[in-house]
């Protein structure tokens, strides 16, 4: 068996169909149009908590940019206004 096979399986991943594959996480605008409100109301909970609780601030700052561009999206698609926030405050 080769070496990263091997490693693949004490990480248990037992094939590599995964790898290269994209994440379930909507990436742009037409696929954030196809999510419902409650949907969209959990991504931003997800990229506030991860801004929040990141360990970096290379991290915090793209939790950051997701979560106003997914308020935005918010506010254009369902009439919610997001509140005022500003990086590191």
């Amino acid at each position: 068996m080769a070496r990263s096979s091997v490693v693949g399986v004490q990480r248990g991943l037992a094939d590599n169909s995964q790898m290269g594959t994209r994440s379930d996480y909507p990436e742009s605008d037409a696929e954030l149009e196809a999510l419902t409100l409650a949907q969209l109301n959990a991504e931003i909970g997800r990229s506030l908590f991860g801004y929040e609780n990141s360990g970096t601030s290379q991290g915090r700052k793209a939790f950051f940019k997701r979560l106003i561009w997914l308020e935005a999206a918010r506010e254009r698609l369902h009439g919610i206004a997001p509140k005022p926030r500003r990086f590191g405050a």
